[in-house]
């Protein structure tokens, strides 16, 4: 099982320690089997080294096998209980005198190993063994050890990039996505570039407030790495406050009162704050429908109070009977 917390395992806060968490999670993953589910999507639990490792295994098995592996071959029947000519003949003078000169000789020759009896089946059973593919793992087996990476990767991330990644349903999707956020995306060490880099970040009414942030934050630790001096709270505030929709400058004048500027944190709660009254409003839009202005409520009242033309002449014509003449002839 998978075991990591804040005390073991670093955790990731941005792009200056990306690279050595990256490095950390592909290993422990990899130690645990798991690097499939966050490299591979629609991961079915065999691995492409896998399936390439059979394949050599199949073809190495496949090959036919050297001078040595015939002499194994050899029958132990025929090696134990063949019957010679040379057994059966009555021992002579010539045999004893050319004895030691044989038992030389058979010293000298290689014999057959003797092997057991199920010996060769044993070695065909290694063989189908090897031939076999890793077979994938059942959807329940898969859902288990997807659910224990994503758990994994949320463990080993602050805060801020857990609630960025909160809303992806896959490990793969979450660690590609901060790989994709972090990777190559170090910033310009050019201090006049990064300046205008900064002025041009903009925040957009509607999107990811936590994502904006990040990307701000980052921006600002970069320039100020680049110009190597410290970047106070008055030119954090500064830089945020630009970086706001025009149509929120009222409300971040109000913010500031008499203040010479807003403190970073400050100015972050009270936009984090304006941002859920947006939602909040938006939600009820979409629940109870866009809200009645003055004009058109006015305009309704007027409708409603005026004479109703449309059920007069129903109205008169329920009250006039119509009498058809009875017809006096009689049948033709």
């Amino acid at each position: 099982m998978l075991q990591a917390s804040s005390d073991d395992f670093p955790r990731l806060i941005g792009a200056e320690n990306f690279d050595v968490w990256k490095a950390r999670v592909c290993a422990a993953l990899d130690g645990k089997h798991l690097l499939g589910y966050v490299k591979q999507l629609d991961y079915d639990g065999v691995s492409e080294d896998e399936s390439e490792e059979s394949a050599s295994d199949m073809s190495d098995d496949d090959d036919p096998p050297a001078k040595a592996s015939k002499d194994a071959e050899v029958d132990s029947d025929a090696v134990d209980y063949e019957e010679s000519d040379d057994e059966l003949k009555p021992p002579s003078d010539s045999d004893d005198d050319s004895g030691a000169s044989s038992d030389g000789s058979i010293k000298r020759k290689d014999l057959p190993a003797v092997r057991p009896f199920n010996s060769r089946e044993a070695h065909r059973a290694r063989k189908r063994s090897k031939k076999e593919k890793p077979q994938p793992l059942s959807q329940r087996e898969r859902r288990r050890q997807e659910a224990k990476t994503k758990a994994f990767l949320m463990k080993t991330m602050d805060n801020m990039h857990v609630r960025l990644v909160k809303n992806l349903t896959t490990s793969y999707e979450i660690f590609n996505y901060i790989c994709q956020k972090y990777e190559g995306a170090a910033f310009h060490g050019d201090p006049y570039f990064i300046q205008h880099y900064l002025m041009e970040i903009k925040y957009e009414e509607g999107s990811d407030l936590t994502e904006f942030f990040l990307k701000l934050e980052n921006a600002m630790k970069a320039a100020s790495e680049a110009t190597e001096s410290v970047m106070t709270e008055g030119q954090k505030s500064i830089y945020l406050f630009h970086s706001m929709p025009k149509s929120w400058k009222d409300d971040l004048r109000i913010w500031k009162g008499q203040r010479k500027y807003i403190p970073y944190e400050d100015l972050k709660q009270s936009i984090e704050g304006k941002v859920r009254d947006l939602q909040a409003q938006e939600r009820y839009t979409l629940a109870k429908g866009t809200p009645e202005t003055p004009a058109t409520k006015g305009e309704r009242a007027l409708v409603a109070t005026g004479p109703s033309t449309s059920h007069a002449p129903e109205r008169d014509n329920a009250n006039i009977c119509s009498y058809l003449p009875r017809s006096t002839k009689g049948p033709a």
